[in-house]
């Protein structure tokens, strides 16, 4: 999978567009998609730290991916914030961590070794990646770049819970 770079100035276009052909204000917006106003106009401006389960929503909720936002395709997306069963979709942390150890191990790297192939030019580390294990919430860049890294989606890493 191609090194991706997410673009929330367009997934912010969609969804402003998308709201205002659905006739919502961004209360309703966010209420539907249990994200706050704040997060959905702020990613905008955030160089860092946007959050990605809140990004899946909102991709979700476009019938898009995430990698649609970056330059890829991500593969058949979900439509809608809730699935049938009145569950939402999270990013599983944890699963990532298990990917990319299975794939270091395979490999015989270091981790400091997959740290400069998934983040060639920095920010993050070894450490970062380690942190996945203890699972949490997930920075929409890194998990791109990791996903990538193991030539997988975001949303092979998903799992359904209740809000």
């Amino acid at each position: 999978m191609p090194r991706l770079k997410f673009d929330p100035q367009a997934l912010y276009d969609a969804i402003d567009a998308q709201r205002r052909e659905r006739g919502m204000t961004w209360k309703e917006l966010a209420n539907e998609l249990r994200v706050s106003t704040s997060t959905i106009k702020g990613m905008t401006k955030r160089q860092w730290g946007i959050e990605l389960d809140g990004v899946m929503g909102m991709t979700r909720w476009l019938s898009r991916t995430v990698e649609s936002f970056a330059g890829g395709e991500g593969g058949p997306s979900k439509s809608g914030v809730l699935t049938k069963s009145g569950r939402y979709t999270r990013f599983d942390t944890k699963a990532l961590y298990a990917a990319v150890d299975e794939e270091r191990q395979r490999r015989g790297m270091t981790w400091q070794q997959v740290a400069l192939e998934v983040w060639p030019s920095g920010p993050w580390g070894p450490n970062q990646l380690k942190r996945l294990a203890d699972g949490g919430r997930a920075d929409v860049y890194s998990a791109l770049a990791i996903c990538g890294w193991l030539n997988r989606t975001i949303l092979s890493f998903t799992h359904e819970t209740m809000f």
